[in-house]
């Protein structure tokens, strides 16, 4: 019966045991749940970052990349809308300049360049005293008007635009084709021109990839009123801004008529080597701390102490917010897409740390020291 009783004893001081591990290991299971929740602030915010920055229009499949600027001159013009066959030839010739962009308030800087072709000079009806550029939003930004006088452009020289001829350099020699369109010929030979700061649709916080758009529609107008005769023009842009890309649609002549009423639609982002390098460099003190927690545990067989990868992850925030002022400009929003991913990395970071050092390391029977490495007393 002692013997029955003390068997009964220890089955029991068994099961109490068990019970406890089992107790244990269900809390630090609820514990870790409870932890990695800390992750769904941040993701949340990265989602709704993601989902809000998707409004872009996608522009027509006919398309082109406006040339960077070159030698600090306007890059190679894009004919966004040429002239006509011969028997509808274009009047004036309309630039866009893209000068600049602020991405703190959406405000692009644009440049109105307009100017009188040969066949204009030749064939402008004489009533006309003046026209008027319009530049009317199609998503509710409102609409922009520029007059001009005739008398302008009948006296200025002649430009070649919509020669349907594009080159990267002015003609050399003086017996040059002046058929070829160039920046500087445009710039120059422009009858008329002007500039301002317009809003543009946008969405800086998702930076590096942030986007700015705009779509209008362009047309030049006999007379000052928006009712005014329609007057065949052609449509050209080119950029002078180095910080972004610049993709611009392009008329279909095969769809509309666009010889007297054009469609400008154009989407600014930063180059995709900018943005790869973005990620490439934020990304570095996170990697580099995981490799060396990496190597301390699979290849050196050391358990990383835990005031070690305290010290790990506080040197990665000091990085990390050294990054953070190089990486992304001033003039953006307190809070981008960039802040939010390393806001991730940085809660993985100590989420892991508390769950690897803080939970599941932190035994009273001496699991804390087998995992840090101490041995015990023989």
């Amino acid at each position: 019966m002692g013997r029955v009783g003390t068997m009964g004893q220890v089955g029991t001081s068994l099961l109490r045991a068990l019970m406890s591990e089992t107790a244990k290991c269900t809390y630090k299971v609820i514990l870790t749940v409870l932890t990695l929740l800390l992750l769904a602030i941040p993701g949340f915010l990265l989602y709704s970052n993601i989902v809000d920055a998707g409004g872009a229009k996608p522009l027509p499949p006919k398309q082109v990349k406006l040339a960077a600027p070159k030698d600090d001159n306007y890059g190679t013009p894009a004919e966004v809308s040429p002239t006509y066959p011969a028997n509808q030839h274009s009047y004036f010739c309309v630039t866009f300049e893209l000068l600049g962009l602020d991405p703190s308030i959406s405000f692009v800087d644009l440049g109105f360049l307009v100017g009188v072709t040969k066949y204009g000079q030749q064939h402008l009806p004489a009533k006309y005293k003046n026209i008027s550029l319009w530049v009317t939003s199609y998503s509710g930004l409102g609409s922009i008007r520029i007059p001009i006088s005739v008398a302008t452009l009948r006296h200025a020289p002649a430009s070649t635009c919509g020669s349907g001829l594009v080159a990267s350099q002015c003609p050399q020699y003086p017996g040059g084709n002046r058929d070829i369109i160039c920046s500087a010929e445009l710039d120059q030979d422009a009858a008329f021109r002007s500039d301002g700061s317009y809003l543009i649709l946008g969405q800086a916080q998702a930076f590096p990839q942030d986007w700015y758009q705009l779509d209008d529609s362009v047309a030049v107008r006999e007379g000052l009123d928006i009712d005014g005769t329609h007057l065949r023009s052609s449509l050209l842009m080119m950029t002078r801004d180095e910080s972004f890309t610049t993709t611009v649609h392009l008329d279909d002549k095969s769809l509309h008529d666009w010889s007297f009423q054009h469609q400008l639609m154009f989407t600014v982002r930063r180059p995709l080597r900018v943005v790869l390098y973005t990620y490439l460099i934020s990304s570095l003190p996170f990697f580099l701390l995981i490799a060396i927690l990496v190597r301390q545990w699979v290849v050196k067989k050391n358990m990383p102490k835990p005031y070690e990868v305290a010290f790990g992850v506080a040197a990665t925030l000091l990085a990390i917010l050294s990054l953070r002022t190089v990486l992304v400009p001033s003039a953006l929003p307190a809070l981008t897409r960039l802040d939010i991913i390393f806001g991730i990395g940085v809660t993985i970071l100590v989420v892991g740390s508390i769950i690897w050092m803080g939970i599941w390391g932190s035994d009273d029977d001496g699991t804390a020291d087998d995992m840090t490495g101490t041995p015990h007393d023989e």
